[in-house]
Parts: structure tokens; C-alpha cells; sequence
């Protein structure tokens, strides 16, 4: 019995000595000790050497390590661990902890360890550090995760830019089921030399049960260090920020030599610097930010979401290096995705397309991101594509997720080319996308009329031209030409079903009896760049000028093609014969039409136009004769005849006031006149039977008549008809020429 119960006894004291529960590792909270390296003994690390001695705590701020300004940027305080001169490569410091209490979680797959570290090196030098999850069971074999590899850091002294500095770098990683030990392991490559450059400090593990990724927002800007402004290309304490991963680049202030003016940068608001490729660097220099997007995995597997990226770009001169911004697609396992037909890139501003000036042109892109895309990249790309230095220059980068949606449609009857008449005395325009781009085939200039070769002012004041016009600079062969592209994809069922058309219009000339000539060419795009079809207006040719030196008018109507989702307007300078180009060009103009529209009150079309506009420039057209108004506005218009047929003869501006909606009856037998001469409301405006006793009798002016007139009060619910009459017996009806007429209703 005695026996038994010492037995008994002794059972009982060994049952007591067993845990009844293994302690679990609490979740989202900080498991490394003295992971910044501050107690400056290293006493919480195993060395995988046996002794702490091949590793040391450095100070920021000396001659080989990052700056005391890297630190404060990522929270570095003083200390910072690197390994010794001349230590074996790979050595390691490791802490370990136990996951058997976390065991059912880590078993059923909802465990995932977190890492961060700053990671880095000094200028050239290629020594290196890393930090590793590794995992293991309880019997001690590592355990890893398909296509998954548990590390962080691997950072090149191309990946730092070469300067001696650091980067954030932090990753999620699945826990194995069946790990039972989790091993945190900083490693140190000495890869040249014999003294190590490789840098760590803030290393950081959590145990977490948060493995789904946010998404990331939309309409959001990504980038960090998109406008350059930062003191460095690499910002220290962002994970997402640049990594150069080929070649190396460096920030150059604007005016300086072969640089941008910074006349430039105040047009795109550049700030102070711009990013170009470094001296004798390797082409392409590539850097790149990186974005987890599997948070928004459903919308971009839906098809329903597209990144959009723009930018400045541009070079020196005749120089063709250049710049480009890429948006790149990759799968969970690392796998590039592409959208075919698809390139999505945007730059490639060659030397012609910035007209040869030293300037930065804006694009942009909106590209669909690829179902199966779980990583982003934008990537900045800089090509030295002759000598030593890198003349590619960008700036102002932009990317963001957006809901993949076609563009707003193309108002109808709005002037859509910018600097048509060249007005600023320049042809580019640095900050509008929709500005010329030189098609790289001359230098194409803004000159005064007036210049040698050219039309004179009085020409000018004919035409409506302003101080300048478009000509070229250069003297070799061929044509010269620059365009505008307009994106009308948000139009595409009113083109497809043959509602919209385009309406251009140019003066175009030349020199004497030279026969170098100017025209313009509309092409008719698919969404993925391919000709449909062309068009054209001019060319103008000397005998058409009668070997004079000016320009002649010219317009055109077109009716946009089935499947159009693009439009280039295309100017095209050619030279004909001789050493110089002499053909010229100006006033460029471009509107889209509604084609089932037609004009409420069309004239007798003999070279006779009305536009009329109430607090804005006048407009003619189908769907624009028709205004309203209010007490206080201000009626534009204009009267002119575009090729010259009726200028100085002598018109009639008439009106007609009725009732809103009871328009007068024409007159029989003219159908093409829209006023009723015995009707009570009718009245002269300009009067050819009423001479003015300063100005004389009115008539046509080749630069065009212009008139404004206010809207009075307490004429709400009454209607105005005007309509422009020349008296010019070369018409249908031997006796004048009509414009349209336009009506103005007047509302309370």
C-alpha cells in the first residue's frame, strides 16, 4: 500500500512538472530586441560565427557610413550594425522564437510574419545586407512557401543610386503550416575590398493574422518623389519609393548648361530640379517604385481598373536621348502580364518632336490593368543614345489607379487645337498634352509677319493673323510638319454611328512664285493607332496665290470614320524646289460637328458667314445659329467672307424681333433670307442705304466685321433674327449673297 501510493505520489509531482499550455507569441507586436542596434552590444543576437566580434555597431555620420541627415529620415538615432573587415561571407546574426503556442493558427494557414528593416551601403561598393524569415519544424527541417522567397534587402549600390545611404524595405510572408520555430536572420555580404560596407539597422518582425493587403485607393497619387524635389532620387524611409535597378541617374537644377530654362518649369510647374541619366551610365538608366495591388484583386481580375501615368519629358537640342515612364504588370509569382496591342509607355519625346528646343513636353496615358495582376510597376526609363552624356530629361511623373471608363465625350463646336495661331510666339507647349509634337522631320518656327520672306502685316490685318505665323528655320530637304492628336474614344457610338464629323479650317501660303506649299492632313485612328483613312485641306499652291507672297483661306468638312477612336491634325509644310521652305501657314482650327444637325436658317452659301456668340467668341455652324440670352449679355458678331469673294462690297446687318417660337415667313421667291421686310419687327443694323458721315458707306473687310450689342431688360420671351446680305450681282440670284441667320431667344 506504502508502495502504492509513493507510486501515486510520484505521478502526480511528474504531471505537475508538464505545462498545461505552451505560451503563444502575442500578434502584432515587436518580437526582435535591440533591432535598432542601440545598446551597442549585440547581446540580443546569436552570431551564426560563435562571437559577436565579427560584427560592429558603427555610428552614422563617418566617412563610410550614411550621414547623420539619413538617420533622422528614418528614425535611426546613432547606431547602426555592419559587420567587420575582412569577415567570411554570409555571416549572419539570428534571433529565434518558439511557435509551438501559436501551433493551431500557424497549422490552418492564418499566420504571416512581418518584416522591415533599413538596409543599405556605401557609394560604389557592393557589400551588402539582407534580413530572412526562415521557418522549421519540430524536428528541426526549414520549411518554405512556393515561389516565396522570405527576405528582404538584396540592395545594390546601382539599387542605391551609388550613394552611400539607405532604404526601407519591408515584406509579408506566409508562415508554413507545421513551422514550430521562426528564425530572424540579418546576413552580411562583403563582396569587394576587404572592408564591409554593408549596413542594417531597424529591424522589425511581428507575428500577424492581417495576411490580406489593403487596396490601394483610387484617384490617388502613388509616387513618391514624383516632382523630384526631394534633396535625392532615393527617399530613405519609404519602401515604395525609387529603386535604381540599372545605370544611375542624378537631380539637375533647371538653367543650367544643355538644361531647361526655367521659363520651362514655371510652365509645368516644375520646382527647382528635373532627373536626367548620370555621365557614361549604362543604357537604359532604370528606375523603378513598386505597388502591391492584390488588396485590389477583384476589381482588376473584373477588367475594371486602369492605372494612368504622366509626365514631362524632353532632351537638348538636336541631341536624341530621351526619357520614358512605364507602367509594367506582373502575377503572384512574378510572372509580366501585357495587354495586347497595348504598349504601355508613354514619352518617347524624340529631338524633332520637341521641335528641336531644349524643353520637357507633357504626356500621358491610361492603360488597362491586366486580369491576374497582383504587383505594379512604374518604371522610369533614360536613354543615352549617343556620346558620353545623358541628354534625356523628366520630370512631374504622375501614376494612379482609376475605374477603367472611356474619356468624356468631345464637345461639339469647341475649338480643339491649342496655338493654332501661334500667337505666343512659340510651337510647343511644355504644359498642354494636346499641344504640337514635331514629327521630327524639321524645326518649324513662330516668326512676324514682316520678316524677310514672309507675308506682310498687311496681309495679316487681311487675315485676322496677329503678329505671327507658322514657317520653317532649317533649309534641308523634304516636308516639315507638326500635330496634335485628340482622343476620341468617348465619342465612338456617335462616330460609329456616323453622327460626327470634323471641320477644319487654315490660311496657308508661301513666297512669290515659289512653289513650295502647305496643307492640312486629318488621319482617322484606331484605339490602337492604325490608319482608317485621311483627309486633307489645301494644299495651297502659287498659282493659286497668284505668285504673291500671303495666304489663302481654307476649309473643309468631314464626316469621321466608322471606328475612329483618334484624330491627328496634321500641319505639313513641304519644300517644293530650292535651298529654303518657304510655305507658311496660320490660323489652325479644328471642331468636331454634329452630322445630324443641319442650320435652322441657311443661306444662299456664297462665301457669306455670320458667327454670333453671347458672352464668348463668335461660332457658326450647325447647332450653333440657334443662342440664348439673358438681360445684361453681351451679343458677339461677326461678319466676313473666308475666301475673299465679297470682301469691300457693301452689306446689310438686319434683324427681325417676333415672338419666341413664331419666326416671320422669308420673303417669296428667297428662300435663303430668314427676315420679312414688311413684318413690324423688322430693322435694319448696318445699313449699305445709310452711309456712316465718319466711315462711309459698310462693306465687307477681309479681316472681318465685328459688332456687340447688350441684351436690354423686359425683352424676355421675344426672339431676334439677324442675317448678313452683300450685294454682289455674281450671284444664284444676280443680286447679293446671304449668310446664314442666326436666332437669339431671349429668357427671363
Amino acid at each position: 500500500m506504502a508502495r502504492a501510493c509513493l507510486i501515486i505520489s510520484a505521478l502526480f509531482i511528474i504531471a505537475s512538472l508538464i505545462p498545461t499550455g505552451l505560451a503563444q507569441l502575442p500578434l502584432e507586436t515587436e518580437l526582435i530586441i535591440d533591432g535598432d542596434f542601440e545598446a551597442a552590444d549585440l547581446s540580443a543576437w546569436t552570431p551564426s560565427t560563435g562571437s559577436t566580434s565579427h560584427f560592429v555597431i558603427s555610428s552614422y555620420g563617418l566617412a563610410d557610413t550614411p550621414s547623420t541627415a539619413i538617420a533622422a529620415q528614418i528614425g535611426g538615432a546613432t547606431a547602426l550594425a555592419r559587420a567587420v573587415s575582412n569577415h567570411s561571407n554570409g555571416i549572419f546574426l539570428e534571433q529565434s522564437f518558439d511557435l509551438s503556442g501559436n501551433a493551431a493558427a500557424v497549422d490552418a494557414g492564418t499566420l504571416g510574419v512581418r518584416l522591415g528593416a533599413n538596409l543599405g551601403g556605401h557609394s560604389s561598393d557592393e557589400d551588402r545586407t539582407e534580413v530572412y524569415a526562415r521557418f522549421y519544424n519540430d524536428v528541426g527541417g526549414e520549411l518554405t512557401t512556393p515561389f516565396v522567397a522570405s527576405g528582404i534587402g538584396y540592395l545594390s549600390a546601382t539599387n542605391r543610386n551609388f550613394e552611400t545611404t539607405m532604404q526601407t524595405r519591408e515584406g509579408l510572408f506566409p508562415i508554413p503550416p507545421g513551422t514550430r520555430t521562426l528564425d530572424i536572420e540579418v546576413r552580411f555580404y562583403r563582396l569587394t575590398g576587404v572592408a564591409a560596407n554593408g549596413y542594417v539597422d531597424n529591424v522589425s518582425a511581428q507575428i500577424t493574422a492581417n495576411l490580406s493587403t489593403p487596396a490601394l485607393p483610387l484617384d490617388t497619387e502613388l509616387l513618391d518623389n514624383g516632382d523630384l524635389e526631394a534633396p535625392s532620387l532615393i527617399n530613405p524611409a519609404l519602401g515604395s519609393s525609387w529603386t535604381v535597378t540599372s545605370g544611375y541617374f542624378y537631380l539637375a537644377q533647371y538653367g543650367g548648361s544643355e538644361l531647361p530654362l526655367f521659363t520651362v518649369s514655371a510652365d509645368i510647374g516644375g520646382g527647382n530640379q528635373l532627373v536626367r541619366g548620370g555621365y557614361n551610365h549604362s543604357s537604359p538608366a532604370v528606375a523603378v517604385q513598386q505597388f502591391d495591388v492584390s488588396g485590389n484583386a477583384f476589381a482588376i481580375d473584373t477588367n475594371a481598373l486602369s492605372v494612368k501615368i504622366s509626365g514631362h519629358f524632353g532632351g537638348f537640342s538636336t541631341d536624341e536621348d530621351r526619357a520614358e515612364l512605364y507602367a509594367r504588370f506582373y502575377n503572384d509569382s512574378g510572372g509580366e502580364l501585357t495587354t495586347p496591342f497595348v504598349t504601355s509607355a508613354i514619352g518617347y519625346v524624340s529631338a524633332g518632336n520637341r521641335n528641336f528646343e531644349t524643353t520637357l513636353l507633357r504626356k500621358g496615358g491610361e492603360f488597362p490593368i491586366p486580369a491576374g495582376t497582383r504587383r505594379l510597376d512604374v518604371e522610369l526609363r533614360i536613354y543615352r543614345l549617343a556620346g558620353t552624356v545623358s541628354h534625356g530629361y523628366a520630370d512631374e511623373f504622375s501614376a494612379m489607379l482609376t475605374t477603367t471608363a472611356l474619356p468624356p465625350a468631345t464637345p461639339v463646336g469647341v475649338e480643339l487645337i491649342d496655338n493654332g495661331d501661334f500667337e505666343n510666339g512659340l510651337i510647343v507647349n511644355p504644359s498642354n498634352p494636346q499641344g504640337w509634337f514635331g514629327t521630327g522631320t524639321g524645326q518649324l518656327v513662330a516668326a512676324p509677319y514682316g520678316a524677310p520672306g514672309l507675308p506682310l502685316p498687311g496681309v495679316s490685318n487681311t487675315i485676322g493673323g496677329g503678329t505671327y505665323l507658322l514657317t520653317s528655320l532649317w533649309n534641308n530637304a523634304g516636308q516639315y510638319s507638326m500635330k496634335q492628336t485628340f482622343d476620341l474614344r468617348g465619342d465612338g457610338a456617335d462616330i460609329d454611328a456616323g453622327n460626327r464629323g470634323a471641320h477644319v479650317e487654315a490660311h496657308l501660303g508661301g513666297l512669290a512664285n515659289d512653289i513650295d506649299y502647305a496643307y492640312v492632313l486629318l488621319s482617322y485612328l484606331t484605339q490602337f493607332g492604325g490608319v482608317i483613312a485621311q483627309d486633307s485641306v489645301g494644299p495651297v499652291y502659287q498659282a493659286d496665290r497668284g505668285n504673291l507672297t500671303t495666304l489663302l483661306f481654307r476649309q473643309g468638312d468631314f464626316t469621321i470614320p466608322f471606328g475612329t477612336r483618334f484624330l491627328d491634325y496634321e500641319i505639313v509644310l513641304v519644300r517644293a524646289s530650292g535651298v529654303a521652305l518657304d510655305a507658311t501657314a496660320d490660323n489652325l482650327h479644328l471642331s468636331l460637328t454634329d452630322t445630324t444637325q443641319v442650320l435652322l436658317y441657311p443661306g444662299s452659301d456664297e462665301d457669306l458667314r455670320l458667327k454670333s456668340g453671347i458672352n464668348s467668341l463668335p461660332s457658326t455652324g450647325p447647332g450653333a445659329d440657334l443662342k440664348t440670352a439673358s438681360a445684361g449679355d453681351v451679343w458677339n458678331v461677326s461678319i466676313d467672307s473666308p475666301l475673299g469673294t465679297n470682301d469691300f462690297l457693301l452689306f446689310y446687318l438686319l434683324g427681325n424681333h417676333f415672338p419666341t417660337g413664331f419666326p416671320p415667313a422669308s420673303p417669296f421667291g428667297f428662300p435663303e433670307v430668314h427676315f420679312d421686310p414688311m413684318d413690324p419687327g423688322f430693322f435694319p443694323i448696318v445699313d449699305a442705304g445709310a452711309p456712316n458721315p465718319f466711315f462711309g458707306s459698310p462693306v465687307i473687310l477681309p479681316q472681318g466685321n465685328h459688332y456687340q450689342f447688350w441684351i436690354p431688360t423686359g425683352a424676355a420671351g421675344v426672339s431676334v433674327i439677324i442675317q448678313a446680305i452683300a450685294l454682289n450681282p455674281n450671284t444664284a440670284n444676280a443680286w447679293f449673297a446671304a449668310s446664314e441667320a442666326h436666332e437669339l431667344q431671349i429668357l427671363p
